[in-house]
């Protein structure tokens, strides 16, 4: 017999549509897209329910043979958090990335932006697009910074061909020369219809697995300066099969993975803290460290008809969607005090904070409406510092169109360039 090595896996992923919740999809392996996870991160849980029937016994010791109940399983691994490396220019729609497809099932909204021209621009916030097909709460990329640095901007209106910027460019968007760079947005969804469905497969053909059903327990984002940034999923599934019982070929050679990832360290960038109400580029906070929670969770939809009970998973409320903190130094100028003050005036703000400047290999975090719940002194590498803490609300200043989407009230947006 053999002995398996840990750590050498492959994971692929499918999404699943509420109308095929839970369904073995794994004969169609073209559909499956395979999961640029860290190594070692990934872990498997399978579960099955034993039920004790709880005959009575007529001897002390004796005890009843138990009923296997619902099955159950847990997944979590960890990807960078990067980009494509695929500029969406003229006419190119940003593609989705592997990752993306998780955001978009577990988060629950994604907007594939389309590249264009700028046809004019009467300042670093107003500008038109002719043919634009952004939407409100997009983010548009454009090399506007210094020495043509790319930036991205979420739009607060977009329309064919004019566009405000909820917050400025580092200069007008030149019409003649400049191109819209399309992005990858992804916001938080109400009620998002999706699921995933993973197949884990180990070394030895005995070790593969199918998972079903699988949403969102929780999530986490690690931003380390000058290190690589990266999420960790954790999910939890409704179903599992063995590769023996699924519908693909599990026997075999572990096939090589397929897929391509760009990889941004946390050194070019910058934090931009602003009031939400105003546009104004302010200027970048040396920021030493960044700390991001979200609260996102899922709750079963119960069922006689359902996979194992379960019909479909259901977003829950739960109050803020995310919080964090982020520290900067303590210093003999107008921001030693500004963070005071906006928590004890409760100045809502905003936070806007892009990693990479190169089109195609840049993303950014937005959380368009903050308040300040807590501000600390202390010590960052022997820099006198402040830690700043901040809960998220609904975004207060994307124009709401007549029924407003997710994306243009979302908390938190993560946007690819």
């Amino acid at each position: 017999m053999s002995i398996e090595v840990t750590n050498v896996q492959r994971l692929r992923m499918y999404t699943e549509f509420s109308t095929a919740f839970a369904t073995d999809t794994t004969g169609t392996l073209a559909a499956f897209s395979d999961v640029p996870f860290i190594e070692g991160s990934a872990e498997l849980n399978l579960g099955q329910v034993m039920l004790n029937p709880e005959h009575a016994q007529q001897h002390i010791d004796g005890h009843p043979t138990q009923v296997l109940g619902i099955k159950e399983c847990t997944l979590s691994f960890a990807m960078n958090l990067a980009p494509t490396g695929t500029a969406a220019a003229n006419g190119i729609t940003h593609p989705q990335s592997v990752l993306g497809e998780v955001l978009a099932a577990t988060i629950g909204v994604e907007s594939l932006g389309v590249g264009n021209g700028f046809s004019t621009g009467t300042s670093a916030t107003n500008f038109g697009i002719a043919g634009n097909t952004f939407v409100n709460g997009d983010f548009i990329g454009a090399p506007t910074g210094t020495n043509a640095a790319f930036e991205i901007r979420p739009m607060k209106t977009s329309a064919d061909p004019a566009c405000v910027a909820r917050m400025a460019y580092s200069s007008t968007p030149n019409g003649a020369v400049d191109t819209a760079f399309g992005c990858a947005t992804y916001g938080l969804g109400t009620n998002p219809l999706t699921s995933l469905q993973f197949i884990v497969e180990g070394l030895e053909t005995e070790d593969r697995w199918v998972t079903l059903g699988m949403q969102l327990e929780s999530m986490t984002i690690d931003l380390p300066i000058g290190e690589l940034p990266r999420m960790t999923f954790s999910l939890k599934g409704v179903s599992w099969l063995t590769g023996a019982d699924a519908a693909y070929t599990s026997t075999g050679a572990l096939a090589a993975a397929t897929y391509a990832s760009v990889d941004v360290i946390k050194t070019t960038g910058e934090f931009l803290y602003q009031t939400a109400s105003s546009p104004a580029l302010p200027t970048p906070l040396n920021v030493s460290s960044i700390t991001l929670t979200p609260n996102i969770g899922y709750g079963p939809v119960k069922s006689p008809g359902g996979t194992n009970t379960v019909a479909r998973w259901r977003r829950l409320r739960q109050a803020p969607a995310m919080s964090g903190e982020f520290v900067v130094p303590f210093g003999d100028d107008a921001t030693a005090i500004t963070f005071l003050n906006d928590r004890d005036n409760k100045t809502l703000k905003q936070i806007v904070f892009q990693v990479g400047n190169v089109a195609g290999s840049s993303f950014a975090i937005d959380l368009p409406t903050i308040q300040i719940t807590d501000l600390q002194l202390g010590d960052s590498e022997g820099i006198r510092s402040q830690t700043v803490s901040f809960v998220t609300q609904l975004d207060s200043q994307t124009t709401e169109s007549g029924t407003p989407t997710d994306l243009e009230q979302s908390a938190f947006r993560i946007a690819f360039g």
